[in-house]
Formats: structure tokens, C-alpha cells, sequence
């Protein structure tokens, strides 16, 4: 990652969409008369954990950013010396390297944000089945029949830009199996701005701006499935094998 980034153009638009998964569960609570905040049904319960994954991004985000700033203003005009102490940056790490803290501050971003990629991907994935369950029919074995299968079932299209977002975020999982390598079928999309390109065997090639959008555009899909009028319809509570079996305690 090379281009500048501050911790707004990352931490920010997260937050922001913690703010909107709040909404959303209080919405999906109120239309099933479920209590928003405790409740065992498998949509706040995904909800809530996707909530939590950004959250916990955050504040790891925010923990880096405070230390760096109580280092720049105790240590004035040298303070690089002692915040690349901090982060564990000798002068054997990163050799020529003109931007060292730069590069180690992307780095860091970079895996979170695949690491959060990766658990509200499984959230989404565990979700799919979740519901299909509750609406009276058989999850499939893989996400993409899952996927195909609820936007079918909620009157949504199953092509386009719904299920390409799935695939997007599904594939992004996929080829960390890999290495980094697209083992599926190519795929083009673009996501609030950002382009994405899978071509079968061929690296991924993104940015935080593309990891940011495509977690954005793929809880759009999910509340647009949520507020579907079929799983509207849906007055108590969906079950979820995990949930079930704890003592809930929310986000």
C-alpha cells in the first residue's frame, strides 16, 4: 500500500457503519418484537458480531494512532526515532525504505482490515444458512449456493450487483487459501468508486479504500435481505445452533 493514509480515511467510514448495524438492529428487533440487544435470533446475532468486528478494528486503530500522538508531543521534532521504537521498528526492518512508518502503519491496517474481511464474511455465510433455515428450506454445502438461494428467496435478483458483492467479499476469503491467487471464475466490480478485478489465477490487487467498500456494500446486500418482506415476516426469533446454547451477551 503506498498511497498516504490518515485514520479517517479508514477508522471513520467503519465507524459510521457500526452506527448504521445499530440501526438496523433495532429495526430488525422492533418488526420481530425482539429485545435488540439480548436476543438469541440468528440476525441480531450476526449483526451484533459484524458490530463487534468493527468496533474491535477500531479501537486497535485508535490505540495506534493515541500512542503515536503522545509520542509526537513528548518527544517534539524527533519523535519518529522513538514511535518507531515503539511499533518494534529496528534499523534492520525495512532497509531504504523512505517511509518506514508509513509502510508499517499500511501493513497493520492492511492485515485488521483482511482479518475483519475474513470474520463478517463468515458472520454473512453463517447468517445465509441461519435464515434459509427459518424460512423453511435447506441451506446448501457452499456460500455461493446460500447466497443464491436467499436472494431467490427474498424476491431479490440472483445476478447482479447483490450477488456480485457476495462474490466479491467470498472471493477476497477464498484467495487466502491461496495465497493471494483467484481460484474462481473472474470477476469485475466496482464499489463506491473502487474496482475490483478477480481474474482466475491471478493475484488480488486492492487497497483499504477497496477493503472499506466492499465491507460497506456487502451489508447493504444483508439489509436489504433483513428488510425483505418475507424475512419481515418472520415473528420470532430464527435460531442459531451457537447462540442457542450461551448465555447471550450482545455487541
Amino acid at each position: 500500500m503506498n498511497q498516504p493514509l490518515t485514520l479517517a480515511d479508514v477508522v471513520n467510514p467503519l465507524w459510521s457503519l457500526s452506527d448504521e448495524i445499530e440501526t438496523l438492529k433495532r429495526e430488525v428487533a422492533k418488526g420481530a418484537g425482539l429485545s435488540h440487544d439480548k436476543s438469541q435470533d440468528a440476525r441480531l446475532v450476526a449483526l451484533s458480531a459484524i458490530q463487534k468486528s468493527l468496533l474491535v478494528f477500531g479501537f486497535w486503530e485508535a490505540a495506534g494512532t493515541n500512542l503515536k500522538g503522545i509520542i509526537q508531543s513528548t518527544k517534539g521534532p524527533n519523535w519518529e526515532k522513538d514511535y518507531r521504537s515503539a511499533l518494534g521498528i529496528g534499523p534492520g526492518l525495512l532497509p531504504g525504505d523512505p517511509n518506514p512508518v508509513q509502510t508499517i502503519e499500511n501493513m497493520m491496517a492492511t492485515y485488521l482490515l483482511n482479518a475483519l474481511s475474513v470474520s463478517i464474511h463468515f458472520q454473512v455465510d453463517n447468517l445465509f444458512a441461519n435464515l434459509l433455515r427459518g424460512l423453511g428450506e435447506t441451506p446448501g454445502k457452499t456460500f455461493a449456493a446460500n447466497s443464491t438461494a436467499i436472494l431467490n428467496s427474498v424476491g431479490l435478483p440472483t445476478s447482479g450487483i447483490e450477488l456480485d458483492t457476495l462474490r466479491a467479499l467470498a472471493s477476497l476469503r477464498n484467495s487466502f487459501h491461496n495465497n493471494g491467487i483467484h481460484r474462481g471464475e473472474d470477476l469485475s466490480i466496482t464499489l463506491d468508486g473502487q474496482k475490483f478485478e478477480f481474474k482466475k489465477g491471478q493475484p488480488i490487487q486492492y487497497s483499504l479504500p477497496h477493503l472499506v467498500a466492499l465491507l460497506k456494500a456487502n451489508v447493504k446486500v444483508v439489509s436489504h435481505i433483513l428488510k425483505s418482506s418475507r424475512v419481515s415476516a418472520l415473528k420470532h426469533p430464527v435460531s442459531d445452533d451457537f447462540a442457542s446454547r450461551l448465555e447471550w451477551t450482545g455487541p
